[in-house]
């Protein structure tokens, strides 16, 4: 029953935003599951035959990725690239049999369309997030109360710092040729920041959700970077500037894959 009414709120909460895709998303995530059981019932037989009917599915879910994307023959399905992402691991964990058991075609339906992270992510690993579908959901105060923490924090990273930055940023970008060169560049940093907060908020408030409902999400980028921060503070000068460099490496991948997700000009995938 838990599941069904996961399912239900996910194609409920999808459906608000793009009702005509909703179809496309149960679509794939049927293909999806297909693709997933096929390899994961070969990976014991014949270890070649799973990992190429695995590539020929991560393939297909590609090739439907690029054509809405690059087409422009029809819109991109809101939240297309995350669960597209989402559904091509799910592919990729059952042909290196990282599942116990094969999940059901409804714990796959949840994790595909799981409604706090089916629109702007982050993206979940089908290995850690499906077998903890299969626990009771019980509500306590301390889940509400990390519920409460985590959902001020996403929002106040969203509405106060991304959105007023997007201000900023647009108007500068607007008219580029109106500004100095220090400007454009202090822009463009601006912009990043920006991708950055916003990327964060929208993860802190799926991953508030999700704890309120005594489901864990893989850590954010920030959790990432304040954890290797406070195992580095006090080291030598070596160890620290390594750290640093591994911040901005996380830093840095996180939004490229975040510019190149969400455009779709040459513009940004060479500044991704």
């Amino acid at each position: 029953m838990k599941l069904i009414l996961l399912l239900i709120a996910g194609y409920i909460f999808y459906g608000l935003f793009d009702l005509k895709a909703l179809g496309i998303l149960v679509a794939l995530s049927l293909i999806t599951y297909c693709g997933g059981k096929i390899a994961y019932s070969y990976k014991e037989k014949n270890d070649n035959a799973a990992k190429y009917i695995s590539a020929a599915f991560i393939i297909f879910e590609i090739a439907v990725l690029c054509f809405f994307k690059y087409s422009g023959l029809f819109p991109m399905p809101v939240g297309m690239s995350f669960y597209m992402l989402m559904a091509i691991g799910f592919i990729a964990d059952c042909a290196n049999a990282r599942f116990d058991k094969m999940p059901t075609v409804t714990q796959t339906l949840v994790y595909i369309s799981f409604f706090p992270t089916v629109i702007s992510g982050p993206i979940l690993k089908a290995k850690d997030f499906i077998p903890q579908l299969s626990k009771k959901i019980t509500f306590t105060k301390d889940r509400l109360y990390s519920f409460m923490t985590m959902f001020a924090v996403g929002a106040f990273f969203k509405l106060v710092m991304a959105d007023r930055l997007s201000v900023a940023v647009d108007k500068v970008y607007a008219t580029p040729l109106a500004f100095s060169g220090m400007t454009l560049f202090f822009t463009s940093v601006t912009y990043t920041l920006q991708l950055y907060f916003d990327f964060a908020g929208y993860s802190y408030m799926a991953i508030a959700a999700a704890t309120l409902l005594g489901l864990i999400l893989h850590r954010t980028l920030i959790s990432r970077i304040l954890q290797r921060i406070r195992r580095n503070f006090g080291e030598d000068g070596i160890s620290a500037c390594r750290s640093g460099s591994e911040i901005m490496y996380i830093f840095l991948s996180a939004e490229a894959v975040r510019g190149i997700l969400e455009h779709t000009s040459i513009f940004f995938l060479l500044w991704s």
